[in-house]
């Protein structure tokens, strides 16, 4: 399964700088469109699947 941004829909690979919002929807940062009170966290790809396996169990990277 790839996994994609949530707003431009590009793959997301495992070194790749991401933020997760408070919706737990992973997001480059220049796709980030709203306030950054929004931002739960940041890190790569791989570090937030890592981190939240609760929310990206069927995550592999």
């Amino acid at each position: 399964m790839k996994h994609h941004c949530s707003i431009c829909l590009k793959q997301l690979k495992k070194d790749q700088q991401v933020y997760m919002d408070d919706f737990y929807a992973i997001k480059h940062p220049e796709c980030f469109e709203w306030n950054p009170e929004y931002i739960l966290d940041k890190g790569t790809f791989q570090e937030i699947v890592i981190k939240y396996p609760k929310y990206f169990k069927d995550f592999n990277v």
